[in-house]
């Protein structure tokens, strides 16, 4: 894409991650959970609910769940601070 004079812009970059994942797991290979976390949180700070959807979907095919702490943190990224995050994440991780 450089080569070629075009300069990529962050949708270029996110395509191009969630293409990676995609080969890796058609490859049988599976990132870390704290990568799977970083996917999710970034995607989610970006608005793209879908893309954090399919992400999560491809972890819970796997058995793979968020620690309390990053569910913690996508509710107050998603909240803000007017709710009490922890005891969100809490009811969350209970109802799993």
């Amino acid at each position: 894409m450089q080569v070629g004079g075009c300069e990529p812009n962050a949708a270029s970059y996110r395509m191009m991650v969630l293409k990676v994942l995609t080969a890796m797991l058609a490859s049988r290979h599976c990132p870390r959970l704290d990568t799977f976390e970083c996917l999710v949180t970034g995607l989610l700070k970006c608005g793209q609910i879908n893309d954090a959807c399919f992400v999560l979907e491809e972890m819970e095919k796997r058995n793979m769940q968020f620690h309390l702490e990053a569910w913690e943190a996508l509710v107050m990224g998603a909240c803000g601070e007017d709710i009490v995050a922890g005891d969100v994440a809490t009811d969350l991780d209970s109802a799993h």
